[in-house]
């Protein structure tokens, strides 16, 4: 079955994979975390999308948004997908 889940420190090593493998460039979607540390995902990246998805230390002019990854549970046990 397939689902969307929204980023969330439970999953972020499965999380991080997915950002550093996922190309850069894909169909107009541009992958800002491509090639990104482990260390500056969990520090960084990860603690910001979550605050942005609760409308927390948002930039000026931005809205809430919130980063949902497409998760598999057959076969290949919770894969993320893009």
């Amino acid at each position: 079955m397939l689902y969307l889940k929204p980023a969330n420190f439970d999953d972020i090593e499965k999380e991080h994979r997915f950002v550093v493998e996922a190309p850069t460039d894909e169909n107009g979607f541009i992958n800002d975390f491509s090639g990104i540390s482990f260390e500056m995902f969990k520090s960084v990246v990860l603690p910001r999308m979550i605050c942005w998805s609760q409308g927390k230390n948002l930039p000026e002019n931005f809205v809430p948004e919130t980063f949902y990854l497409l998760w598999s549970d057959e076969g290949q046990k919770d894969r993320a997908f893009h």
